[in-house]
């Protein structure tokens, strides 16, 4: 199967990573050049267990062999808006890097996101190592598992990833906070407490990643 980038569960649902069938890729656009053909039309998106996980859409007139930076085909209405989003820089190894603060502006994560280690160090970490974004119900067990598998600390990179600059402390370096009774149950309630805590402790002692969200959602300085 041919890694892709179609929409999940349906036609408009959210991009999603999947795969598409060579042998049905080729039949549609066989069947596109037909003379009865609407010139447009959809396969299915299979996850990694061949199970249906979206749909594929591609209309024959723009239709081209266009993939992403991580070597996914993309779909006839993905490419076009792809093409139009800034791209990440990439690497000798042809890893794209740069900061995650506004991704979804780019359409995808970096491989290497900007960050700051333990010891104040600027570098660069590896976005599969500290998280895993779950796209379909069927892959929620998979990201529970690796979030309770986390290491306290993962390696910071250079550019190049050539050389261990230093150490990012993942989330499960954080310590784990006691809401009181006044600020539990209540989700609002608990992310007032979450800045109120972070802030007394010292944010930078917990939260070293340089686009940590703990400052942007929270508007910290």
């Amino acid at each position: 199967m041919i890694p892709a980038r179609g929409r999940g569960g349906g036609p408009a649902g959210p991009w999603t990573s999947g795969y598409v069938r060579k042998s049905e890729l080729e039949l549609i656009l066989n069947d596109l050049d037909g003379p009865k053909s609407s010139g447009d039309g959809y396969i299915t998106l299979y996850d990694e267990n061949g199970s249906f996980n979206g749909s594929f859409y591609i209309k024959k007139d723009v239709w081209e062999y266009k993939y992403n930076t991580r070597g996914e085909l993309m779909a006839s209405d993905g490419y076009k808006e792809y093409e139009s989003m800034p791209k990440y820089p990439v690497n000798s190894k042809g890893h794209t890097y740069g900061s995650d603060a506004n991704w979804e502006d780019y359409g995808e994560h970096p491989y290497l996101i900007s960050a700051v280690g333990a010891n104040g160090t600027s570098g660069y970490i590896r976005g599969h190592e500290t998280d895993y974004y779950a796209e379909t119900l069927a892959d929620l067990p998979k990201q529970q598992a690796f979030y309770e598998n986390m290491p306290e600390y993962v390696n910071l990179y250079d550019q190049e990833e050539e050389n261990v600059l230093d150490i990012y402390f993942t989330y499960k370096h954080w310590p784990q906070i006691e809401y009181p009774p006044e600020y539990a149950g209540s989700g609002q309630k608990m992310s007032e407490y979450q800045k109120i805590y972070y802030t007394e402790q010292g944010k930078t002692r917990f939260c070293k990643y340089e686009d940590c969200p703990y400052h942007i959602i929270k508007g910290w300085d």
